[in-house]
C-alpha cells in the first residue's frame, strides 16, 4: 500500500495503549480491498487475556478508521529486556 496509508496505520498501532513496540507490518491491495498483518510487542508480564485485548484494540481499530481494510491480522510478541 502506499506511504501514507501505511504511516496511517502505524500512527493507530503505536499510539494503542498497551503497545510497546511495532515489530511488523505488512500491507497488500488484492483488487480495492488491503489486508495488513501486523506484529506487535506487549509487556511480557501481562496476562494472555490482556495481551489478546490489546491485539483486538489494534484489530478493531485499523478496520474501523480505514474502510478499505478487508482484513487485519494481529501477532502478539512479548517484548524482552
Amino acid at each position: 500500500c502506499d506511504v501514507n496509508t501505511e504511516r496511517l496505520i502505524e500512527n493507530i498501532i503505536t499510539t494503542t495503549t498497551g503497545v510497546e513496540r511495532l515489530d511488523s507490518l505488512k500491507t497488500r491491495m488484492f483488487g480495492s480491498k488491503m489486508y495488513v498483518d501486523v506484529e506487535i510487542s506487549v509487556d511480557g508480564n501481562m496476562s494472555l487475556s490482556k495481551a489478546h485485548d490489546i491485539a483486538e484494540d489494534v484489530h478493531l481499530k485499523i478496520e474501523n478508521e480505514l474502510k478499505e481494510v478487508k482484513h487485519c491480522m494481529v501477532h502478539v510478541n512479548p517484548l524482552e529486556e
